[in-house]
């Protein structure tokens, strides 16, 4: 596993990039806190490392914090009401006269793509557009980490959720988030 480097932090009460603070705010004098669990941070602005934020103590999970300070950016995103393109839906199948299609056998029998290329083992099931959102919330479980962002225009919600690659998490496994829509149904 590599070690993380967390690029955010909350500082009045909004997301921040290390990328923003200039060198002379390093250490506690940047102000910032954790977007996880809200204790102080300090800036790591050095001359060896990535630039990164870091707890001072033991303070919660950098995994936590790092997904954490994700979902808040792109609720600040969300907030904004800038549009964002959902590619093309396309369902890709395998089809053997010998294997029919079963709900046991889905799963290795259809792929979704996000590329349409016309040939006759693809269904187009939705055409990519943007989409500006009526709302977007951070969903977080019981222990406090963020587990999804649930965007929703009138009664349709979407749900996305973020996975660190493998490189830095040990459960890599993207799981559904609750009953929420999938794309091809939100997209109706």
């Amino acid at each position: 596993m590599s070690k993380l480097r967390n690029p955010f932090a909350i500082r009045n009460g909004e997301i921040i990039m290390i990328e923003d603070l200039p060198k002379s705010e390093n250490g506690f004098k940047c102000n910032c806190f954790c977007p996880a669990c809200n204790d102080k941070f300090e800036a790591r602005l050095g001359t060896e490392r990535i630039h990164h934020f870091a707890h001072s103590g033991k303070g919660c999970d950098e995994v936590n914090a790092y997904l954490t300070g994700i979902y808040r950016l792109l609720k600040e995103y969300f907030d904004l009401k800038i549009p964002l393109f959902l590619p093309d839906l396309v369902a890709t199948f395998y089809y053997d006269n010998y294997l029919p299609l079963t709900k046991e056998n889905v799963d290795s029998q259809v792929k979704i793509i996000s590329a349409y290329h016309g040939t006759a083992n693809e269904i187009l099931v939705a055409e990519g557009k943007y989409y500006i959102f009526d709302n977007a919330e951070i969903i977080t479980k019981s222990n406090g980490h963020a587990e999804a962002i649930l965007l929703k225009i009138g009664s349709n919600k979407l749900a996305l959720k973020i996975t660190p690659p493998s490189t830095v998490c040990k459960n890599n496994y993207v799981r559904r988030y609750e009953d929420i829509a999938n794309r091809n149904q939100f997209l109706r």
